[in-house]
């Protein structure tokens, strides 16, 4: 473990470069237990003899690591650190940098109830399920992630902090009737044990941990594609829901074709990967989540009857789908760059407020969104910064397990309203012409704030 005066990190002795995961021996008959192996390809940046990684709620069952492809060594001991919620691996010989090691785990894991990490979700179905949707009690349950900011170190071990991206491969073992959903699309899909199947799924691009997703349930979907191409076609566009309920995702649905495109054209950068989907989820601790390729929602943010939803309640849909705290916006502004650490979160989630009343206010300009934003937005970031618990914007973090404390009004609302006040003295114009330069010079890389002023000084 490496400190610095300004945060608490894990050892910069390696580095992630790929995970490849897979999953198996899914348990639900009502434990909700799993198995797992994570192979991380490593960059060995100096010598060492051990090798720390986030790991919380889960059984390291085993580990060896294997240098250069050949030569294999197992763990000789195994420590835990419960607060900082680390693992460290030690082996009987150091070893040498490299830019090739693999470090091989096999654990086990829960399928929570906890609303993080690797979690269920129950629900009640509106039409007959398919035969083997677990049950947990009188319920039914769909399973989803929810990695944000520090819980994908819940469902695999790994290095779970921002800066440390890397590429993902990603499998699981899922009943024959089931449908998994991952940020990539599927690969291929063979046979597992009796009654399941094994579905793997495309490589991911280089990203943080925390934006790495996957869902398996009793799943449907309402698809659409987008008026723009991309690679030479247009982009499918899709909402996922429980069996029943996708005709409540139309009118999400036909908002997210539309702000892919309007964003894209917005930045300049035409959205990188080859799908997006939309998960509506059951018990969700969030509005939204961003996970690239496959955002999450909770159900009253992205379903709306026609029939039987408040008339309020389509002006939020159509605003969650555009942005709500993560969202289409951050996977341009958060995805494609990313916070370098957890202190320019204010950089992050105000930016993505913003933009994001600025893709309704193009969709939909008779909303008068920026009214609603004086009143919703600012107004409530100012009576909160009057009271003595307010924190400026940028907050120092230094241990990551403290994020949850400025995940809140201040940062998303306060955030958002500081962002507006300078796209408007700059122009909206040159202010977005400043942030599509920032997103081209450091695409697959990480954000500060003091980079950003610098590229809107140039503009």
């Amino acid at each position: 473990m490496a400190s610095s005066a300004d945060r608490d990190v894990l050892s910069t002795n390696v580095k992630p470069v790929n995970y490849d995961i897979s999953l198996h021996g899914l348990e639900l008959d009502g434990k909700f237990g799993y198995k797992g192996k994570v192979q991380i390809e490593l960059q060995i940046k100096t010598k060492t003899k051990a090798i720390t990684v986030n790991a919380y709620q889960l059984s390291i069952l085993d580990v060896q690591f294997v240098y250069n492809g050949a030569d294999s060594q197992p763990a000789s001991d195994i420590s835990y650190d419960e607060k900082f919620q680390r693992t460290t691996f030690t082996f009987p010989k150091e070893i040498s940098p490299s830019q090739h090691g693999l470090l091989i785990i096999n654990f086990t894991g829960t399928m929570n109830n906890s609303m993080a990490g690797f979690y269920r979700s129950k629900y009640k179905p509106t039409v007959e399920p398919s035969k083997s949707v677990p049950m947990d009690g009188d319920d039914h349950c769909m399973f989803s992630t929810q990695f944000e900011s520090c819980d994908a170190r819940r469902a695999f071990p790994c290095f779970d902090e921002p800066n440390l991206k890397a590429t993902f491969d990603f499998s699981i073992e899922i009943p024959d009737d089931l449908c998994a959903l991952s940020n990539m699309p599927q690969k291929e899909t063979k046979a597992g044990r009796e009654g399941f199947k094994v579905v793997s799924f495309e490589r991911s691009p280089i990203m943080s941990t925390y934006l790495l997703a996957w869902a398996f349930g009793d799943f449907e979907y309402v698809e659409d594609f987008t008026q723009r191409k991309y690679n030479g076609k247009p982009l499918p566009v899709r909402v996922y829901t429980t069996k029943g309920l996708k005709d409540q995702a139309l009118f999400g649905l036909q908002n997210a074709s539309k702000v892919v495109d309007y964003f894209s054209e917005l930045f300049g950068i035409d959205y990188p990967l080859p799908k997006l989907d939309l998960l509506a989820v059951h018990e969700f601790s969030h509005g939204a989540m961003e996970n690239w390729g496959l955002i999450t929602y909770r159900t009253t943010a992205i379903l709306f009857d026609e029939q039987h939803s408040a008339a309020k309640y389509k002006n939020r849909v159509a605003y969650v789908v555009a942005h709500e705290a993560s969202e289409l916006a951050h996977q341009w502004f958060g995805n494609l760059v990313t916070m370098d650490w957890w202190s320019e979160l204010w950089l992050n989630e105000g930016f993505a407020t913003w933009v994001g009343w600025l893709a309704i206010d193009h969709l939909y300009p008779e909303f008068q969104v920026w009214c609603q934003f004086v009143t919703e937005a600012m107004q409530t970031a100012q009576q909160l910064d009057s009271l003595r618990a307010s924190h400026p914007i940028e907050v120092p973090v230094k241990d990551a397990l403290e994020i949850d404390q400025i995940f809140d009004a201040i940062s998303y609302l306060k955030g958002s309203s500081v962002i507006r006040m300078l796209s408007n003295h700059l122009g909206v114009d040159v202010f977005v012409r400043g942030v599509s330069d920032y997103l081209k010079a450091h695409s697959h890389g990480e954000n500060q704030a003091a980079m950003n002023i610098d590229v809107l000084e140039y503009n």
